[in-house]
């Protein structure tokens, strides 16, 4: 895939995104999209998450389920689609999984060039 086709799917994930964000699926001009039962949830959760951010500086507002900061220790994540709520352990598993791999490369400092003679 060449550069602008790369270019070309990154704008269409933050198109359809911004979709739910702004809660606006005009957005989406000449595609004749409407929001599902499910998505127009999604849309109002994202767009009420945001302009409470914006405003305030934290998500949490009015009409909006409480959003507790990340913490390492928690892990607990805010789900917004269907069903919503939160998720602790978010990718538990597969992390365990991935921290069981080796090592596919040495350490930087194993292979940074160094200065003869030094």
């Amino acid at each position: 895939m060449d550069a602008y086709d790369s270019a070309f799917w990154a704008t269409i994930a933050a198109v359809t995104d911004a979709v739910f964000t702004w809660h606006d699926p005009n957005l989406l001009s000449g595609l004749d999209f409407e929001f599902s039962a499910d998505e127009e949830l999604l849309a109002a959760r994202m767009a009420g998450y945001w302009t409470s951010f914006a405003k305030t500086g934290n998500p949490n507002g009015p009409g909006l389920e409480s959003w507790s900061p990340f913490t390492a220790a928690a892990e607990r994540i805010k789900v917004l689609d269907e069903p919503a709520g939160d998720l602790v352990g978010y990718h538990n598993t597969e992390c365990r999984f991935l921290d069981q791999i080796p090592s596919l490369q040495a350490h930087p400092s194993e292979y940074t060039p160094r200065m003869m003679g030094r």
